[in-house]
C-alpha cells in the first residue's frame, strides 16, 4: 500500500490548466452565441413594420399600447426593409440549416483533427460572416439568409469540438461542473447581446452591433490559438500532478492509437442515444422559441420599446446562466457523495428542466397583457431549463466517452431541427400578429417540452454502453513516467483500480 501512498496527488480545479481552459472555452461560447442571436434584436430596428401588412395595435386581439420612451435626442434615422413575417422568419430560420449540416462532419473532424483547430477556424469565420452582415443585408432578404446559413456552417463545430475536447479534459467527476461552467458562457452571451443591441441599436445603429461582435470573434480567436491545447499531454505548462489526475481519472492511459470502426448501427438503435436527442430536440424548441422571436412577442404584442426590449430579452438569459453555474457544482457534488447514481442525477435534472419550461409556456396562455407576468414567466421557464443541461446535455460523456464528439454531433444535428421550424412556424401562425395566435406557438412548446421530459425519463442511462467499449486495449509503457508523450503509459496498471475524488487520484498498486 506505499506505493498506492506514493501515487496519491492533488490537481485542485482552482488556478489549473483545465481550469484555464473553462473560462477560455466559457469566452468562445460568449462570442459564438452572440454571433448567432444579434439579429434577434437587429432585425426589430431593420424592419419597416409601417409598411408590413398587419393589424393594428389595438385590435381586439392585442395587448394596449404604453408610453414609448423618450430616446429622441439619441435616436438616429437608420435604413430599414420591408420584410414581412414569413420573409422575417426564414431569415431568422436560415441560420440552422448550416448548423445542422455541419453537426456530424464537424465531430469526426474534431476527432481526428483535435478541437483546438476545428473550434479555432470555425469561429474565424463565424466572426468574418458576422462582420460582413450588414453589406449583405442591403444585397437583399436571399443573400441575407445564404450569409446566416454560412454563419450556422461556421458554427456547427461548436459544440462537437466542445465536447471532444473535455472528453480528454475532464475527470468524470468534474464533466458536470466544466461543461456546465462553459456552456453558461452561451447564456451570457445572449444576455449581453441582447442587452446592449437594444441600446446600440437606439443609440446608434444596428449595423454597430455586427462590427463589435465581428471584431470581438477575431481577438478571441488569436487568444484561443495561443493558450489552447487539445489534451493533458500536449499542455506545455501542466503541471505533473494534474496531468496524471487527469489521464488516469479519464482513462486516457488506454491506448487510442488503435483505428475503431465507428459503431453506427449500434448509435442509431440505442435507446439512450434516443433519449439524448428527443431530449435536446424538445429543449431546443422552447429555447429557440425564446432565442428567436421573444423579442418581436415583446415589440408586438407586449410593447416594449427598443431599449426595453432588449434589456428584458436578455433577463431569461441572466437566470439560465446563475442556474447553470449554480448546479453544476451540486451535481458534481451528488455524484462524488454517491448519494444518487449518474442515470438518476440525469434524468432528475432533465425532467425538471423540460416539465418546468412546458408548465410556464402554458401559464404565459393565461396571463393576457400582464408585462410583469408574462416576463416573470419566460425567465422562470428558462431558468428551470437551465437545469436541464446538467443532464442530457452532459449525457454523451457518460454512456460514450470515446466518441462524445460524435454523439455530440449527431444529437446537435437533431436539436437544430426546431431553429429551422420555429421561426418559420412562428411567422406562419403568428400572419395577423395578434395575441390569440401566438398562444397557439406557446401551446405547441408547451406540448413538445412535455414529451420530451417523459421520453427521457423512460429511456435515458448513465452508464457507458458496451459497443463503445470496443477495441479498448492498454498500450504498452510505463505510467509512471509522463514526459509529454501521449503513449507513456502502462499496461500492467491500466487494469489496477483507480480511485478519484474531489481532485484526488489513487492508482492501488497490489
Amino acid at each position: 500500500m506505499e506505493s498506492a501512498k506514493s501515487n496519491t496527488s492533488t490537481a485542485p480545479l482552482l488556478w489549473s490548466a483545465r481550469g484555464g481552459l473553462a473560462v477560455l472555452v466559457l469566452l468562445g461560447c460568449l462570442v459564438t452565441f452572440s454571433h448567432r442571436v444579434s439579429l434577434s434584436v437587429a432585425i426589430v430596428a431593420m424592419v419597416n413594420h409601417s409598411a408590413v401588412p398587419m393589424k393594428t395595435h389595438h385590435a381586439a386581439n392585442s395587448c394596449p399600447d404604453h408610453p414609448p420612451a423618450n430616446i429622441s435626442a439619441f435616436y438616429k434615422p437608420q435604413t430599414v426593409f420591408n420584410w414581412d413575417r414569413m420573409t422575417q422568419g426564414l431569415i431568422l430560420g436560415s441560420f440552422f440549416y448550416g448548423y445542422a449540416i455541419m453537426q456530424v462532419p464537424a465531430g469526426l473532424a474534431a476527432e481526428r483533427w483535435g478541437p483546438r483547430i476545428v473550434f479555432g477556424i470555425s469561429t474565424v469565420m463565424a466572426s468574418i460572416v458576422t462582420l460582413v452582415t450588414p453589406f449583405v443585408a442591403h444585397q437583399g432578404p436571399l443573400n441575407l439568409m445564404v450569409a446566416r446559413g454560412c454563419l450556422g456552417l461556421a458554427q456547427g463545430a461548436l459544440f462537437p469540438s466542445m465536447h471532444c475536447l473535455w472528453s480528454k479534459w475532464a475527470p468524470p467527476f468534474e464533466r458536470g461542473k466544466l461543461v456546465m461552467i462553459t456552456y453558461s458562457g452561451g447564456q451570457i452571451g445572449i444576455l449581453l447581446t441582447l442587452s446592449l443591441s437594444g441600446l446600440l441599436t437606439s443609440y446608434f445603429s444596428w449595423e454597430v452591433i455586427f462590427y463589435i461582435l465581428g471584431v470581438a470573434g477575431l481577438l478571441w480567436t488569436a487568444c484561443w490559438f495561443a493558450f489552447a491545447h487539445d489534451d493533458p499531454m500536449s499542455h506545455p505548462h501542466i503541471s505533473s500532478s494534474e496531468r496524471k489526475y487527469i489521464l488516469f481519472s479519464t482513462k486516457s492511459f488506454l491506448s487510442t492509437k488503435v483505428q475503431v470502426t465507428k459503431p453506427w448501427r449500434a448509435i442509431a438503435t440505442s435507446l439512450p442515444v434516443w433519449a439524448i436527442i428527443i431530449a435536446q430536440t424538445s429543449f431546443n424548441w422552447s429555447f429557440f422559441t425564446i432565442f428567436t422571436t421573444l423579442p418581436i412577442y415583446m415589440d408586438e404584442i407586449l410593447h416594449f420599446n427598443l431599449r426595453t426590449n432588449g434589456v428584458l430579452s436578455a433577463l431569461p438569459y441572466l437566470f439560465c446562466s446563475l442556474t447553470m453555474i449554480l448546479s453544476a457544482p451540486f451535481v458534481d457534488w451528488l455524484l462524488i457523495r454517491g448519494i444518487f447514481s449518474i442515470t438518476a442525477v440525469r434524468k432528475g435534472f432533465t425532467t425538471v428542466g423540460l416539465l418546468g419550461p412546458a408548465t410556464c409556456f402554458f401559464a404565459v396562455t393565461y396571463v393576457g397583457c400582464s408585462q410583469v407576468a408574462a416576463v416573470t414567466l419566460f425567465t422562470l421557464s428558462t431558468a428551470l431549463g437551465g437545469l436541464s443541461l446538467a443532464g442530457f446535455n452532459v449525457n454523451h460523456l457518460d454512456i460514450a466517452p470515446r466518441f462524445a464528439g460524435l454523439l455530440v454531433g449527431l444529437t446537435t444535428m437533431f436539436g437544430t431541427i426546431p431553429g429551422i421550424l420555429g421561426p418559420t412556424l412562428v411567422g406562419a401562425l403568428t400572419w395577423d400578429h395578434s395575441q390569440r395566435q401566438w398562444m397557439n406557438i406557446f401551446y405547441i412548446t408547451s406540448a413538445v417540452s412535455a414529451f420530451g421530459a417523459i421520453f427521457y425519463l423512460l429511456f435515458a442511462s448513465g452508464e457507458e454502453q458496451a459497443w463503445a467499449q470496443q477495441n479498448r486495449t492498454p498500450s504498452s509503457t510505463s505510467p509512471s513516467t509522463f514526459t509529454g508523450n501521449a503513449e507513456q503509459t502502462a499496461p500492467r496498471d491500466a487494469e489496477k483500480p483507480v480511485t478519484v475524488i474531489e481532485g484526488k487520484f489513487t492508482l492501488d498498486r497490489l
